[in-house]
């Protein structure tokens, strides 16, 4: 299926054995929304179906149904635990409210022992896979994970989740949550996934925000050791914002050979950095997730480049609007 194309779509949710974790009984929904992040639970849902007789602590399957020229998807968006439904009634019509969590909320509930810490030298991945053997989605790792260069020893209040966090950080992979609940631990995504594009791939809508946090980058920064201090001024940006803006580190520690003006240069354009934001609205597409790489080629509008994807929200309507942010 095309999905530049347009499609007809229609939606329904289906509950989950979490042995098998497969399809079981199958209930409908009206609408409703699933929100993705790059970070704690990753995923959540908010469903409305007109009855849910299950209760709370249910597994759950979200599928997208796509129709296009005859032919037809069924893809799933979402698969999670229900909490408690919430009845709202108006006139004759009972319907129910669910809030689902992700495929993550077992992990993100049970605590580490006390004493608990990952072990210097072992294989990250394979650690990260015993964390998550609490959640009953399947999970696929790719192989050539690093290993641990330091120990990582359980803080106080340590879910296994947040360990998972400080463990991908450590090796600077990700995590991916697929629609049918699979988690995958994986590198960083390094090349883009799609191309969107007003020639070839049109599913941006219209109205795009941008945005930059340039205002509060500083243009001079000062490094402190003991009783020494080296002052880093940036000229061009001083002179073009009429204004200088200041940062301060204490307690530097420069590297061999390193002196603390050359540190404190150093510093200036690192901090110099600035993420730049974009948002829009698309239709649905279901090859990209949250923490892959997109191209934006817009060039009447001045967006042209490479960024990352930080959050999604996809809309249960008739084309699967996806409010989209993206970073670089």
């Amino acid at each position: 299926m095309n999905w530049n194309n347009g499609f007809k779509a229609g939606y329904h949710a289906c509950l989950v054995d979490p042995v098998t974790w497969k399809d079981g009984e199958q209930f409908g929904i009206t609408d409703g929304s699933i929100n993705r992040t790059d970070s704690g639970l990753k995923e959540s849902a908010d469903l409305t179906a007109i009855e849910y007789p299950y209760g709370m602590d249910k597994w759950i399957r979200i599928y997208l149904d796509a129709e296009q020229n005859g032919d037809s998807e069924h893809i799933p968006l979402f698969t999670g635990l229900t909490s408690t439904p919430e009845e709202e009634i108006n006139g004759a019509i009972h319907s129910m409210k669910i809030q689902c969590y992700s495929v993550l909320k077992p992990a993100q509930d049970t605590m580490l022992p006390i004493g608990w810490y990952a072990e210097k030298g072992f294989i990250c991945t394979e650690i990260i896979d015993s964390l998550l053997s609490v959640c009953p989605a399947p999970v696929i790792i790719e192989s050539g994970s690093p290993r641990l260069a330091e120990h990582y020893i359980a803080e106080k209040d340590e879910s296994n989740l947040t360990m998972i966090y400080k463990l991908l950080d450590a090796i600077g992979w990700r995590m991916v949550i697929e629609g049918d609940g699979t988690i995958h631990i994986e590198p960083q995504a390094s090349e883009p996934t799609i191309i969107l594009s007003a020639g070839s791939y049109g599913l941006i809508k219209p109205k795009v925000n941008r945005k930059n946090d340039a205002f509060d980058c500083p243009n001079v920064f000062r490094a402190v050791s003991e009783s020494l201090a080296a002052i880093a001024y940036d000229d061009e940006s001083i002179e073009s914002r009429g204004r200088e803006v200041w940062a301060q580190e204490t307690g530097c520690a420069t590297t061999d050979g390193e002196t603390l003006m050359l540190y404190a240069k150093r510093k200036l354009k690192e901090l110099q950095k600035y993420a730049v934001d974009i948002s829009y609205d698309r239709t649905f597409e279901p090859n990209l997730n949250v923490t892959d790489k997109v191209e934006l080629r817009y060039p009447a509008s001045g967006i042209e480049g490479i960024y990352t994807v930080t959050s999604q929200k996809i809309s249960l309507d008739h084309c699967g609007t996806t409010a989209e942010e993206v970073t670089a």
